[in-house]
């Protein structure tokens, strides 16, 4: 287990996952981890409205990451379900939601190891 200031090893994408005995999409979720505890001293507000909740099943990652950006950015909370995804294109979508979320001061948590759910910043139950 890394330290929290501890930056992974360099990785040569999905070769490197499978010569180190794991998969692109394991690797991908402990990279997301690392950078979730890069984040600032204010965590995000995790409270969520559930009525505003949007469930992707992405197929194709540029407009996957096009509909996620989306989303968060209009305050819903994105439901990413990556059961049926290929492991290479979960594995960029992890990547790129979990940089997304860091930088907009969102949150990422996996609530099995399939889904995914992104909260925007400004989410707050009502």
């Amino acid at each position: 287990m890394r330290k929290r200031d501890e930056r992974p090893a360099l990785r040569a994408g999905i070769a490197w996952a499978e010569h180190a005995g794991t998969t692109p999409l394991a690797a991908a979720l402990e990279d997301s981890e690392w950078l979730a505890r890069l984040g600032g001293n204010l965590p995000p507000n995790p409270a969520v409205q559930l009525q505003q909740a949007v469930r992707l099943s992405p197929s194709a990652y540029r407009e996957s990451t096009r509909e996620v950006v989306e989303n968060l950015r209009a305050g819903r909370v994105v439901i990413l379900d990556l059961a049926t995804s290929e492991h290479e294109t979960a594995a960029r979508l992890i990547d790129f939601c979990s940089a997304f979320t860091l930088a907009t001061r969102g949150l990422m948590q996996q609530l099995t190891s399939t889904v995914l759910v992104l909260t925007p910043p400004s989410s707050s139950a009502s």
